[in-house]
């Protein structure tokens, strides 16, 4: 079974790359979780497609692209933070700071219990997504 599922580690840079491919296998449920840590004042950007992402807290710029997957925060507290978010639900506890975006398209449910400065563009949103501010 484990030779069905591939895992690329790559770096160039200061970009560190895992891919995970998986080859069909009927009836079969497979799945790779990663767990990453890193320093809470890091800048980073993730992508994800097919997955969740659950984050803590964090005090770098954080840059999300995910596709189908829910999404999970503790705490943003830096400027300019950029969700992208499709086919999936989005849970934040808090996110501060100025210029902050979420962007979600065909997306499930969107809570944010506490927030300043964000703009919100969602296409074909969940009829019970009416954010107010804290």
């Amino acid at each position: 079974m484990l030779n069905t599922i591939n895992i690329n580690f790559a770096s160039k840079g200061n970009t560190i790359t895992a891919q995970t491919k998986y080859e069909f296998v009927k009836e079969c449920n497979q799945s790779v979780d990663y767990l990453i840590m890193v320093p809470k004042d890091i800048h980073y950007k993730l992508k994800n497609e097919f997955g969740n992402i659950n984050m803590g807290n964090a005090k770098g710029n954080v840059r999300i692209e995910l596709e189908h997957g829910n999404y999970k925060a503790n705490n943003l507290s830096r400027n300019k933070n950029l969700i992208q978010i499709e086919f999936g639900n989005l849970n934040i506890a808090q996110i501060n700071g100025n210029q902050n975006q979420i962007n979600a398209e065909h997306s499930g449910d969107m809570n944010i219990d506490s927030f300043s400065n964000l703009k919100i563009k969602a296409e074909f949103p969940p009829s019970n997504s009416d954010p107010e501010p804290n």
